[in-house]
């Protein structure tokens, strides 16, 4: 059914911290369990993070069956879904869809950047409220978040997922449909090891205890 109040939710996505299936840009940089401890460590933070917020809903959609899930959902109090399509445009797609069937304003984050504030969010909530849309693009040529206030599952389709184009495009095409947009500022992911070394820098307390190989 349409939102008949004025509710914000939003919408994470997370991968299971499997070690080699995670943070595998990190690898072998970081141990694939050092680099699936990170990974732990990145979606605790961002739940932490959308928390200190409280007048908005958290979903966390997950991309595959796993125990810690329990935890998670027990710890923050959140629903947990499971993500459903063949490419991550359609997963995202689905997601925004089903949550915009309750909430008036909808944001979905990944996992990877812990530059990501509460002031982040909020500014973001208030940008989809007045503008409709708002993207947060990622240094490497994605984007760290996206807010909608309607489904747009143009947006999605027939994406090079992971090439560094993937802001760029999206842009590209909301100003061929005529769609008016907010732009936040660029924040970075942690997928390299030149962002671990980053954030060792300045958020030690999600690094401390990993070692770097070869140190």
């Amino acid at each position: 059914m349409a939102a008949s109040n004025n509710r914000k939710t939003i919408v994470v996505f997370a991968k299971a911290p499997v070690p080699g299936e995670v943070k595998t840009r990190l690898t072998p940089f970081l141990s694939e369990a050092s680099a699936a401890d990170l990974h732990r460590r990145l979606v605790v933070h961002t739940l932490q993070t959308i928390t200190q917020l409280t007048d908005c809903f958290i979903e966390l959609w997950v991309g595959s069956e796993h125990d810690w899930w329990t935890e998670l959902a027990e710890r923050f109090a959140v629903p947990v879904y499971r993500q459903r399509g063949n490419d991550l445009g359609e997963r995202m797609s689905y997601a925004l869809d089903k949550a915009l069937q309750g909430s008036k304003q909808v944001l979905i984050v990944g996992t990877d950047c812990p530059d990501i504030t509460p002031q982040y969010l909020q500014r973001a909530l208030d940008s989809v409220e007045q503008q409709g849309v708002v993207i947060g693009p990622a240094d490497d040529g994605g984007y760290v978040l996206l807010g909608l206030s309607q489904p747009m599952p143009w947006l999605f389709n027939d994406m090079r997922w992971g090439a560094d184009s993937i802001f760029a495009t999206t842009v590209a095409r909301m100003e061929e449909k005529g769609v008016s947009w907010f732009e936040l500022q660029p924040l970075k992911d942690i997928d390299r090891p030149e962002d671990f070394i980053r954030l060792q820098q300045l958020r030690p307390n999600l690094t401390e205890g990993l070692s770097v190989n070869g140190t």
